[in-house]
């Protein structure tokens, strides 16, 4: 398999979300961005060209955070993991998503159990070869910012 990739953001799991926005606008000065709603407090901040995710989660979670690749060839990921068995799925039992933006992403296990979210900036290009494409939206109510959220900011 040929696929480039490179780093698009990092996401963090935060017991107070209001908190860690203040220490991360205050100390570094990074600028929160619209995103879409995924059914937990979740918010997206500008740093340089790349982001930074925070999830508010109280309970107990199989990994701290994650952080996520944008690819060339989604598709060529998608049946690697599928293959290798490495597609984590959520508690709804999906894996791979259609952000309200029209972006797709889905999520991985590493070996050690990391997370790893795999990104591409077109979900239509995808629909037809990924089945499971979930829309994010019909799972979860989007709130007014979500169609101005995106996962490339330099796009």
């Amino acid at each position: 398999m040929s696929v480039r990739a490179g780093l698009n953001h990092v996401g963090v799991r935060v017991d107070d979300l209001d908190a860690a926005i203040r220490f991360y606008a205050e100390g570094f000065d990074l600028e929160r961005i619209a995103a879409p709603s995924f059914g937990s407090p979740v918010v997206w901040l500008r740093a340089g060209s790349l982001q930074l995710h925070l999830t508010e989660t109280r309970t107990q979670q199989p990994s701290p955070g994650h952080f996520a690749l944008e690819v060339d060839d989604f598709g060529a990921v998608y049946r690697w993991a599928v293959e290798a068995g490495v597609l984590s799925r959520s508690a709804d039992g999906n894996s791979v998503f259609e952000l309200p933006g029209g972006e797709c992403q889905m999520y991985l296990h590493d070996p050690s159990d990391n997370v790893v979210e795999v990104c591409h900036p077109a979900a239509a290009r995808w629909r037809e070869e990924i089945p499971e494409l979930v829309r994010l939206a019909d799972l979860y109510p989007q709130n007014a910012d979500a169609d101005r959220a995106t996962l490339f900011l330099d796009r």
